[in-house]
């Protein structure tokens, strides 16, 4: 057995049981959460939320949101040069294609933000940032079947104040200028404008292709925001946002290709490093239509428009919101992931949305309590995606002699008949294109009636229409362009069958869904500091469109909604005289539909209803206010995440070499299995197989690891009369998971831990601070996402976590 050291156990309980000693004069901070709709104290709030306001992120000196992820349980941030994936206790969206909204609702200022390139300056001076987790749908709406991110910008103040930030990062030569100027422009008007300017010249994998270290940022935003008293009852709202961005090197990503490929390429007597190590990589291209001038870029700019009008009436609030969000996006990537001048990619997206929410929040005061609502949003998606294949036998830098290679040695052709069928494709293009509408409406109530002086009941229910309507078309494009040349020489059996589709033009594709969605909550109080809640509740999330469906059948380009059952316990306790508190919430979900992308192998994207999970687990945050100058802070959560069907799953490398994947052309017949893998399909060039799926029943989903904590010592003192110093130290703890979505034991990310550690100077009065800033102090290296390179089997491209980083950062108040 093992021994109990009792002086700290004695402790500890003594402490417990006999809070009155040891807090006279000093408690928790409150913190108030709109998560249902109405300012409540969290530790008020029946759901599993978890919140931290601008001020602690600033003090702890937090960037953006995939590192404020790593302080809340069972939620995560990964970026790739595809975008963000979001998750949720294990839940998110398919990052290989645009067609698939997020899991996880993000919302500013009450407006829905369902893509990625909408929340891209989501920490721009923000008041409060709230996860909540499990599925929202009866207050938040379609689309937060994972979850929802609730943020609320800062606000204009009353008095004249303003801040100016500045921070230099030395590793990586990084800058950022921020600040806010915020005050009264007349008795009844206030007003506040928040801008930042970023840039990021030197980035943490080095490119020897193009000489630089990637990746390069460059972005900027700012936000004007008014508050009106138009009377003694109403206050208007407008906030008006706008950001532009420009991203050199994509998502520091790195090359690991397989042998079998490396082999070829020496056999060929081609020069250069396929797999460079040490941090470095040789991902270009040289070929006018694919030379991006980096691995990938990303370019967009961002507008945002809120108009909010709250009347207090004698009863209750009625609040009306209007919403404008939309953005542009260009995105180019050396598809290949090496030196080979042979696949770029091009994305280009054009959105725009327009909401408006009615709804009432009552004030009644007598045991029952209620919110009604109604919600529009209308919204045209319009995308754009190019593949550029370049198979020109005569360039040693395309991917012409791999493919004649392949065509000789693995389809057994005469070498001139090798060179001349890879010559009959040449510098080919398949372009794809969706046009997309979408209208949708929802009604929702939600009451809570007291049932007694400590057991409360909620209950919420919401009736939702959506519409969708598109035209999708895939075609074979003249070089590096829109224009359709499928009747051209190149637009041939061998080019459609590397590029795996068939020319279409899908058109008055629909989507019609209607459902109800509900939640109940029953609210215990035991004491007046401790309180349990029992949650159930249902979701869904959207169907839509494949932007990059190439079969010719036009089922295949429709997916449906996917929906979720979710069961939750858990309670909020206020400890030690109200200088501790933690909160513990358990769970059960059974989702049906799961929306997959799944990634073929070679250069297509299948997205399909492909799975059914059950999820299960527990997570426990809290804060300690040790003494009036010490505050310990942490948070755990374990995720048991397992399919209950998923056959169709994109294959792992090794998988397609035990059935008999090898180079370019070599593949087994249809119907070859080994262990859990199937061959399947047929390519109309070789006769065998043209893929292979896998069957995950049974497995873990990616970028899901069981354990994920935190753990933030916060310790304030006062150096002088005038003076304080503030020391934050934290570490975040990430359980190992895999980085793909198929789930391939070689892109494993064993657990690691970051640690971060601020130290601010700074005036008793407020008027300035200057801190020293350390991120991932122990400089851990760790991939953040992983993916299979076309046509090259047994290769893959990682994107590199941020080595260790050391910053200096001066603020004035004024």
């Amino acid at each position: 057995m093992k021994k109990v050291h009792k002086p700290i156990y004695i402790a500890i309980v003594a402490a417990i049981v006999s809070g009155n000693t040891i807090a006279e004069s000093f408690t928790l901070e409150e913190v108030v959460v709109t998560a249902q709709k109405r300012a409540e104290n969290l530790q008020d709030v029946p759901i599993s939320v978890s919140a931290m306001d601008g001020n602690k992120i600033a003090e702890s000196v937090i960037p953006d949101m995939e590192n404020f992820a790593a302080y809340i349980p069972n939620f995560s941030v990964n970026t790739s040069g595809y975008g963000e994936t979001i998750s949720i206790r294990g839940i998110q969206s398919g990052g290989l294609t645009s067609s698939i909204e997020q899991s996880v609702g993000t919302f500013s200022d009450g407006i829905y933000r369902g893509r990625g390139a909408q929340s891209r300056f989501a920490f721009l001076d923000v008041g409060l940032v709230e996860v909540l987790r499990g599925p929202q749908s009866t207050l938040f709406g379609k689309n937060t079947i994972g979850g929802a991110l609730n943020i609320t910008s800062a606000t204009p103040t009353e008095e004249f104040e303003g801040q100016l930030s500045a921070m230099y990062e030395v590793q990586h030569e990084e800058t950022e200028l921020q600040g806010y100027v915020s005050g009264p422009l007349s008795d009844t008007l206030r007003a506040r404008l928040a801008f930042m300017d970023r840039s990021l010249k030197d980035g943490w994998v080095d490119n020897t292709y193009y000489d630089h270290q990637g990746p390069e940022d460059d972005e900027a935003a700012a936000r004007l925001s008014f508050d009106w008293d138009a009377s003694e009852d109403l206050t208007i709202k407008l906030k008006v946002e706008h950001g532009e961005w420009d991203n050199k090197g994509g998502a520091a990503e790195e090359t690991v290709v397989s042998p079998s490929l490396q082999g070829a390429y020496a056999l060929l007597g081609l020069s250069g490093d396929l797999n460079p190590e040490n941090g470095k990589t040789t991902i270009g291209n040289n070929t006018p239509g694919i030379d991006y001038g980096a691995g990938a870029t990303n370019e967009g700019d961002f507008d945002e428009i809120a108009l909010r009008a709250d009347y207090d009436l004698a009863s209750g609030t009625l609040t009306a919101i209007y919403g404008y969000s939309a953005y542009e996006k260009e995105y180019m990537l050396d598809l290949d992931s090496t030196e080979i001048d042979g696949l770029g990619l091009e994305d280009y997206e054009e959105y725009d949305q327009n909401s408006f929410e009615l709804r009432y929040v009552s004030d009644l005061g007598e045991g029952f309590e209620f919110l009604t609502g109604l919600y529009y949003q209308e919204s045209n998606f319009d995308y754009k995606n190019r593949t550029n294949i370049n198979v020109d036998p005569l360039d040693s830098d395309s991917l012409g002699p791999l493919i004649a290679f392949g065509l000789e040695n693995e389809l057994g052709m005469l070498p001139a008949v090798a060179q001349a069928t890879a010559a009959s494709v040449g510098q080919f293009t398949r372009a794809s294109t969706l046009d997309q509408e979408s209208d949708s409406w929802a009604a929702f109530f939600q009451g809570t009636k007291d049932l007694s002086e400590t057991v409360t009941l909620t209950l919420g229910v919401r009736y939702g229409e959506e519409k969708k309507k598109a035209d999708q078309s895939t075609f074979c494009a003249e070089w590096d362009s829109f224009t359709v040349a499928n009747t051209a020489a190149n637009c041939n059996a061998v080019s459609l069958a590397l590029a795996e589709f068939t020319p279409h033009n899908h058109e008055g594709l629909e989507q019609n869904e209607y459902d109800w969605t509900y939640s109940a909550i029953l609210q215990w109080d035991l004491t007046e500091d401790v309180m349990v809640y029992g949650r159930i509740s249902n979701g869904t999330k959207a169907g839509g469109f494949n932007a990059l469906a190439f079969s010719a059948n036009p089922e295949e380009a429709v997916f449906d909604q996917e929906k979720v059952k979710s069961f939750e316990i858990g309670s909020k306790m206020m400890l030690l005289d109200n200088t501790a508190e933690i909160n513990v919430a358990a769970f059960h979900m059974d989702y049906s539909d799961l929306q997959a992308a799944i990634f073929t192998g070679t250069s297509a994207v299948n997205v399909e209803n492909a799975a059914s999970a059950t999820i299960q687990g527990i997570e426990l945050d809290g804060r300690w206010q040790l003494t009036e100058e010490l505050l310990l802070a942490g948070s755990i959560g374990y995720v048991d995440f397992e399919f209950d069907e998923y056959p169709n799953a994109g294959c792992t490398a090794t998988q397609k070499t035990n059935l008999g994947f090898s180079g370019l052309f070599t593949a087994p017949p249809a119907g070859t299995t080994s262990g859990n893998a199937t061959a399947i399909g047929v390519n109309p060039l070789t006769g065998m197989a043209a893929s292979c799926e896998q069957d995950l029943s049974g497995g873990t989903n990616g970028f899901t690891p069981e354990v994920s904590a935190s753990l933030s010592l916060e310790h304030e003192i006062e150096l002088s009369g005038s003076l304080f110093l503030r020391t934050v130290f934290d570490v975040n703890y990430t359980g190992e998971h895999y980085t793909v979505p198929d789930n391939d034991p070689l892109t494993e990310q064993d657990a690691y831990a970051l640690f971060n550690l601020a130290i601010t100077l700074g005036a008793q009065s407020g008027k300035w601070d200057v801190s020293l800033i350390g991120r991932n102090i122990t400089d851990k290296e760790y991939h953040t996402y992983s993916n299979d390179i076309p046509f090259m089997y047994g290769s893959h491209v990682a994107t590199k976590g941020r080595e260790a980083d050391y910053a200096i950062r001066a603020r004035v108040n004024f």
